[in-house]
């Protein structure tokens, strides 16, 4: 695996928390970024919650409309990078046919090679318990690029998976924290459609601001 990928602690808490707050369920989502050097660097900034089940068509295709709509009005040149999920079993460690397909129609759509991120469900456990592990199960984490028959099942090494945080560790106490906060909730697309035009406006599966807050004030400390 040639291209770099740079995580920011604000992607790798958002996952978390996505995953640790839909137990035995299948998580997904978008992943927002940049590409530089031609593509050999990837750098993930933000994701996007898309859904907390199987997603449906309708879901799929409205919330990759929205976040390309997101990236327009962002000044930083940030797109659609990947796609990111956790598989509903927690003995299932490779990402499922769905995140599979969904990654290949957005490489279709993008001129650099995007990455899957597989949430490794049997280390979450151990990272609420924050108990030492190697760099890749501290991470929580997988990510896959494509191989030479157009299937994301390449696994990037640990050498390839870079922290914008001081350290895997800074990043990973940062979401442990987090994710131990009751108080910190996190909106996906598929919670933000079910919440009607009442509450529509208060789930925002966009920014999820308060993750985002909780994150900065945690590496402040």
């Amino acid at each position: 695996m040639s291209q770099t990928l740079f995580v920011s602690p604000v992607v790798h808490t958002k996952m978390m928390v996505h995953a640790i707050r839909n137990p035995h369920k299948v998580v997904h989502g978008i992943l927002i970024g940049t590409f530089k050097t031609g593509g050999a660097t990837l750098t993930i900034s933000d994701v996007l919650p898309v859904c907390h089940s199987h997603p449906t068509k309708p879901i799929l295709d409205m919330s990759l409309r929205l976040a390309e709509a997101y990236c327009v009005t962002n000044e930083d040149g940030e797109g659609i990078v990947g796609w990111y999920t956790a598989p509903e079993k927690q003995a299932d460690e490779l990402p499922g046919p769905v995140a599979l397909k969904i990654v290949s129609s957005i490489a279709n759509n993008t001129e650099n090679e995007p990455v899957l991120v597989s949430i490794i469900n049997k280390s979450l456990e151990n990272f609420l318990e924050e108990e030492k592990a190697s760099d890749l199960d501290q991470m929580g984490f997988y990510a896959y690029g494509k191989d030479e028959k157009n299937h994301w099942t390449v696994q990037y090494g640990e050498e390839s998976i870079k922290s914008l945080a001081n350290s895997w560790e800074a990043s990973n106490n940062t979401a442990v924290q987090v994710c131990l906060d009751d108080e910190v909730v996190i909106t996906d697309f598929e919670d933000h459609v079910g919440a009607g035009s009442s509450g529509i406006k208060e789930k925002d599966w966009i920014r999820n601001a308060s993750i985002g807050k909780a994150v900065s004030d945690k590496l402040a400390q």
